[in-house]
């Protein structure tokens, strides 16, 4: 269905040409590998307009172009990740750490035990 926005094309021009916008553009630079550690929040938040236009979708880009239409499911994705990562990443801390306090926890009531104390 085109949206018969007049962006559209401009969009999808630049995602085709390689004039990307300058938040994605940062976006396809980052390593893979290393992605969430090395993207700034700014880089994110700057690409949120972009993921709430109407025809910033895999379907209406698709019509232009199928490349574009996958690098723009690309950034829709990425953002998707890095909100979960940092929804993730306190609780994954919390986590680490209680399981650090029960390890002192337990080394501390095994060396607290005498030798006929059980264990």
């Amino acid at each position: 269905m085109d949206t018969g926005h007049p962006l559209t094309g401009c969009v999808t021009r630049s995602l085709t040409f390689g004039r990307l916008p300058g938040p994605l553009l940062t976006l396809t630079r980052t390593p893979l590998p290393l992605f969430l550690p090395q993207v700034a929040r700014k880089t994110v938040d700057a690409c949120r307009p972009y993921l709430a236009l109407e025809y910033f979708n895999r379907e209406a880009i698709g019509k232009k172009s199928a490349a574009a239409a996958g690098l723009c499911e690309w950034a829709i994705n990425i953002i998707k990740y890095y909100d979960v990562v940092q929804e993730v990443e306190p609780k994954r801390q919390e986590l680490a750490a209680a399981n650090a306090k029960l390890e002192e926890a337990n080394v501390t009531c095994v060396l607290g035990r005498g030798p006929g104390e059980g264990g």
